[in-house]
């Protein structure tokens, strides 16, 4: 138990801790300002570490996967994919899309959308 004559003590403790001088400032730096030097380092780095992963994109053909392997059997799952989209009007597009392999047409338009599965044959008049 905390007797009366340490009461004074401890309220000048407190009041040390409280002191904004008193308290160590992180990499104990003489300001709160963080130096230009630093600030223009982290830019250089950044700005290098973002045109080296550009530069292995492109060399890599912009292919992520053959970059990262294990992200090729995630991509490589999909079932649905989107051959091609062509807007012919303002709010109205034509896409082409596959699923399971099998290719439909999707029309998209203010009034809804219109899913008709696509016969190759019939496109090219046989």
């Amino acid at each position: 138990m905390l007797a009366l004559a340490d009461f004074p003590m401890l309220l000048s403790a407190a009041a040390t801790a409280a002191a904004p001088g008193a308290t160590a400032r992180l990499g104990q730096g003489g300001g709160d300002i963080v130096s230009w030097e630093r600030v223009l380092f982290s830019l250089v780095f950044c700005l290098l570490l973002a045109l080296a992963i550009i530069w292995l994109l492109r060399l890599r053909g912009g292919n992520l996967a053959s970059i990262w392997p294990n992200l090729q059997g995630r991509m490589s799952e999909r079932r649905l994919k989107l051959a091609e989209t062509l807007a012919i009007a303002p709010g109205v597009s034509v896409s082409i899309i596959a699923i399971d392999g099998e290719e439909f047409l999707l029309l998209n338009s203010a009034a809804g959308l219109r899913l008709l599965p696509l016969d190759e044959g019939a496109a090219n008049g046989d």
